[in-house]
């Protein structure tokens, strides 16, 4: 596979990005404890929102200009200082024909940005089509991501019910889940790119999951809700620790009686943890159909967690409205699990790069708007019979 050479900088710049503002987030912003309203939510769901797509127009491109000379010439078998069709498809190394490069690059691509009409790209054709197909590929993991913690967010609703948390606190809790979710996820990423670059067939693992999850979804219904008397974690946290049997504020350690506890707002912030770590076994997968580029699909899975929270609280007083959605994450599921078995058959067509995310995007446009109108007649039939 094509070596990704972005550099470590990279990582640590946009890392320490994040921790500046989530640390303004916190200590500034959200300094003392209240309730989100559902407009404060908005607001910060559609500022994150707006940073992941400056950060796609603006950073990505850049970031990828820079690293295009390295890609250009690992590509460049003949050395000659352009690029055949077939030399951005596969890459020629000692042991003859490789992997797909990590970024999806097809023939209508090539064709797309081949501006003179010949049948070579030149490097600065080559550092277009990186900004421009890097750029898509992080626009489409990000949606993806996002619209997959939604049943997240909906789990995350009925652990703060079974513990009964009072909304004024719900938000410094998610905080530190934020945080929790950002390091876990990251290590899965790192694992799982390594993975991949080794082992190319894990992808149509991940892909017979995918599709097996998403049909389970569809024909499966969990009624029992949440119960995190059953968590492993949290059962390990309460043989590990004493745990204090009320809530002390927003905090999640105690001193009683000279022997520091954990509270149960502790417990909660563990039960979080593990749901996020059961949903990123799914998530994560799913975006390597879309890339597995590490850089992407990092950087796309580090902005949808942190717009995770304010999300909660947008959606949190809807849940019953989004009747159909969870069908509609399993269908993605299963899309996209399907399109990772389907690659050795379908790399050959020229499918349009943004073809996945428009398939997403309807599928969850048509669940919303089947759950508004099921909420409409439910509406109309409960009036009638009044």
């Amino acid at each position: 596979m094509i070596a990704v050479s972005i550099a470590p900088w990279n990582y640590g710049v946009f890392v320490v990005g994040m921790l500046i503002i989530l640390s303004l987030d916190l200590g500034l912003f959200n300094r003392k404890a209240h309730k989100v309203g559902f407009k404060e939510a908005l607001g910060w769901t559609t500022l994150w929102f707006a940073l992941a797509m400056a950060f796609a127009f603006a950073v990505i491109p850049e970031v990828y200009d820079h690293d295009s000379s390295a890609r250009f010439s690992e590509l460049d078998a003949n050395n000659n200082g352009k690029l055949e069709q077939e030399e951005c498809l596969i890459q020629h190394g000692a042991g003859g024909l490789q992997q797909l490069n990590p970024l999806r690059f097809n023939e209508a691509i090539f064709n797309q940005f081949n501006t003179d009409g010949n049948t070579v790209l030149n490097e600065g054709e080559y550092s277009l089509v990186l900004q421009h197909i890097s750029k898509l590929a992080f626009i489409t993991g990000y949606i993806l991501e996002l619209a997959l913690s939604m049943d997240n967010v909906f789990v995350i609703v009925l652990i703060f019910s079974y513990f009964k948390v009072k909304p004024i606190y719900q938000h410094r809790v998610l905080f530190w889940g934020i945080m929790g979710a950002l390091i876990m996820r990251g290590l899965m990423i790192g694992v799982g790119a390594m993975a991949v670059a080794k082992f190319h067939w894990i992808l149509y693992g991940f892909g017979v999951f995918l599709l097996f999850t998403g049909i389970k979804m569809l024909f499966y219904d969990d009624e029992g809700g949440v119960d995190p008397d059953k968590n492993p974690l949290v059962k390990l946290a309460r043989k590990l620790f004493p745990v204090h049997d009320q809530f002390e504020g927003e905090r999640f350690i105690v001193k009683i009686d000279g022997k520091r506890m954990l509270t149960p707002m502790a417990i909660v912030l563990v039960t979080i943890e593990y749901t996020d770590v059961i949903f990123a076994v799914d998530s994560i997968p799913a975006i390597f159909a879309v890339t597995t580029d590490p850089y992407i699909v990092f950087t796309s899975n580090m902005f949808a967690i942190l717009g995770l929270r304010s999300l909660y609280f947008v959606l949190a007083g809807m849940i019953e409205v989004f009747h159909y959605l969870k069908y509609g994450l399993a269908l993605v599921l299963a899309f996209i699990g399907a399109k990772m078995l389907a690659e050795p058959w379908i790399r050959d067509f020229d499918i349009p790069a943004w073809g996945a995310l428009v398939v997403v995007l309807i599928i969850l446009l048509a669940s919303i708007l089947a759950s508004l109108l099921h909420k409409k007649n439910a509406s109309e039939d409960s009036g009638d019979a009044e």
